[in-house]
């Protein structure tokens, strides 16, 4: 007997994609999001590599808009990362941003904060 039949479905797949997936985000919410406060200046080490500040802006984008955190290939994001590029970081290319988890624990390690490091906010 199967019993997937009888599943009851709440969400479609683009709904899900929709509540549960990685933003896409037009120009406005891109500036919206992307814009950082006075405050989330100061908590971006100073000697982070242009690499890591820009994960870490796209990050915060993604955790203000979802309240999520989420895993990511450099061509799932490459539009948002341009425009972090164009907004912070002008003298920058997107050529040699890498994203965390392509084997590059150097991204990785700089993009996380300890939680002894965590600002009170």
């Amino acid at each position: 007997m199967n019993t997937n039949k009888k599943r009851l479905t709440i969400l479609t797949l683009p709904e899900i994609q929709d509540y549960f997936g990685l933003p896409r985000f037009t120009l406005e919410e891109r500036e919206y999001y992307f814009t950082l406060s006075d405050t989330e200046h100061q908590i971006i080490p100073q000697g982070w590599s242009v690499n890591s500040r820009v994960n870490f802006i796209l990050m915060l984008g993604y955790f203000k808009s979802r309240q999520m955190f989420f895993t990511y290939t450099l061509e799932d994001v490459i539009t948002d990362i341009s425009y972090i590029l164009a907004c912070h970081f002008p003298d920058h290319s997107a050529a040699n941003i890498k994203v965390p988890g392509q084997d590059d624990p150097d991204t990785t390690a700089k993009t996380y904060l300890p939680a002894s490091e965590l600002p009170t906010l």
